[in-house]
């Protein structure tokens, strides 16, 4: 998968299009781990999860490639 991804983030560049992934989406793939770390620290307790786009992604257009 990994190769996968690498190859369309390549393909974009190339073709100047946008990226299939957005600063805030990249903040949340990123929070993934310290929340998990936290929950495992608090015997699996639920964690909040932040919403960097403050509501935002409520609105985002689908991607190029998806419609």
């Amino acid at each position: 998968m990994d190769f996968l991804m690498l190859y369309r983030i390549i393909e974009c560049l190339r073709n100047g299009e946008a990226l299939d992934q957005n600063v805030y989406e990249g903040a949340f793939w990123s929070a993934v781990g310290p929340l998990s770390e936290k929950s495992v620290a608090e015997d699996g307790s639920s964690q909040v999860f932040p919403d960097f786009t403050r509501g935002d992604w409520k609105t985002t257009k689908a991607l190029s490639i998806i419609s």
